[in-house]
Order: C-alpha cells, then structure tokens, then sequence
C-alpha cells in the first residue's frame, strides 16, 4: 500500500505500492482545518470471491519450505493466504464509509481482475454509499500502473483533491 499525506504542499511516500489514501490539509492559512481525507485505491482486490490460493502457496506456507523462502516471499505469501478473509472484513465494514474513494484501475490487469472495480461499485450502492465513488481506469495498462504510469497515480489523486474541494466547499 502506498500511503500519501499532503502537508506543506508536498506529497509523501509513507508506505508501499497498492492503495494510497490521501489527505489534503492546506497549510497556507494559519490554523485552517483539513477539507477532508480519502482513499485511492490502485489495482486492489475488493471482492473476496475472486480470491483463490493456489496449492504451492499452501505448500509455501509449510515451516521447512517457508523457512528456505526469502523474508519478503514468506510474508507476501502469508498476505495473500489471508486475503480472502480478510476482504470478507472489508465487506462488513464497507456500509461505514464516509469519505471519498476513487479507483484506478488498468484494464490490462492479469493480477487483479477489474471486475473489482465492478464489484466494489455494487456494494457501495448497496450499502447507499454509491455519491463517494469514482473510477479511473487506463485501459492499456497492467497491475504495475504506479511503476509504470505514475502520471496515472497522479490523476487519480487530482480527481481525489477536486472531489475533496467540492465536499468542503458543500
């Protein structure tokens, strides 16, 4: 996940790649709040449906074998045996959602299908939540659109900021 807090007028990078959530507080004025916060979420797998593990990523998980796995590979496999349960969390807890959320998506994503993107509308309207979401989607691009079309991730957290303006000027 990539994390992404304006302050000063300046974007930082506080964690890694897969969603950002952005936060705009204007700091020219002095003592002026924050207009809002929301999520950019890139590529992300939403619906728990499509989450199957692969055997070798059971097998990967065993002691002897993850013991042999670099430290990244264990724990990116470890990520991924629990992503199931873990969007099914996320599914409860969508009805909750008070900020914006846009997200981006390459319509040439093998990694994670964009019918995510799809689905991820779906609860939000069901949950009546349907105002808060926007898509972007690249259609030529893959999974790797932060490494690849950065200027993509940048639109997205544009579109984030003038969605952000519009609530505060509301």
């Amino acid at each position: 996940m990539w994390f992404w807090r304006k302050t000063d007028r300046s974007w930082n990078d506080i964690a890694h790649p897969g969603e950002v959530r952005a936060t705009r507080t204007d700091t020219t004025t002095a003592g002026a709040a924050p207009i809002g916060a929301g999520l950019v979420l890139i590529g992300g797998s939403i619906d728990p449906a499509l989450e199957r593990p692969f055997a070798i990523q059971r097998a990967a998980d065993w002691p002897l074998v993850s013991w042999a796995a670099p430290r990244s590979l264990r724990q990116c496999n470890r990520e991924l045996l629990t992503l199931r349960g873990d969007l099914e969390r996320l599914q409860r807890q969508l009805p909750q959602l008070t900020v914006p959320l846009v997200m981006l998506h390459g319509g040439q994503d093998y990694q994670v299908p964009i019918s995510n993107l799809e689905y991820l509308r779906e609860q939000l309207a069901t949950a009546g939540k349907e105002n808060l979401f926007a898509q972007l989607i690249f259609p030529d691009d893959n999974h790797f659109i932060p490494w690849e079309h950065p200027e993509a991730v940048e639109a997205a957290i544009r579109m984030l900021i003038d969605r952000l303006s519009q609530r505060s000027v509301n």
